[in-house]
């Protein structure tokens, strides 16, 4: 508050507390790269779901190394567990309506088998989204040497773990 000059009183006005604006800073960080990633996915409409899939993770590896404060406080957040199952949690349904948009057009566009129902597919891809972020910031960082194991989780994704020919 010293160092932004603002009162207490005007603080508490706005926020319960330093958690809660926390909690704001973060949304706002997650609204900030949602655009960023946003405007990159309208420019995809000639590659396929995996490949679109594929290009929102290096975006936000390109998103963290192009804002590395902003990537400081979201790894801070990860190492804040239950804060950061709080966040994840509110923002869970957002990051579901996109991907079940993304699956929808995924299987309009003959990507994805129709008989896959896309709301609870989008639930799976979120639950592993959040989890890869989680794998991702062990390190502190985010950055292209990430897209080894993101590949490894893709190819899960595309390919299923059946074997060709399995029972």
């Amino acid at each position: 508050m010293e160092k932004a000059d603002i009162a207490k009183g005007s603080f508490y006005q706005y926020f319960s507390d330093k958690r809660d604006l926390y909690k704001y800073i973060l949304v706002l960080i997650g609204e900030q790269k949602a655009d960023y990633t946003l405007q990159l996915v309208k420019e995809l409409d000639k590659l396929n779901f995996f490949q679109v899939l594929r290009e929102i993770y290096i975006v936000s590896i390109e998103f963290a190394r192009e804002n590395p404060r902003l990537n400081q406080i979201a790894n801070n957040l990860v190492q804040d567990n239950s804060l950061y199952h709080e966040i994840m949690g509110e923002e869970k349904y957002r990051s579901e309506e996109f991907f079940a948009g993304l699956i929808k057009k995924g299987i309009d566009n003959g990507d994805i088998v129709p008989e896959i129902d896309p709301d609870f597919t989008a639930h799976i891809l979120t639950t592993l989204n959040i989890s890869m972020a989680e794998y991702i910031y062990e390190d502190g960082q985010a950055d292209i040497d990430d897209m080894v194991m993101i590949d490894k989780m893709l190819n899960v994704i595309e390919n299923g773990i059946k074997a060709k020919g399995g029972k």
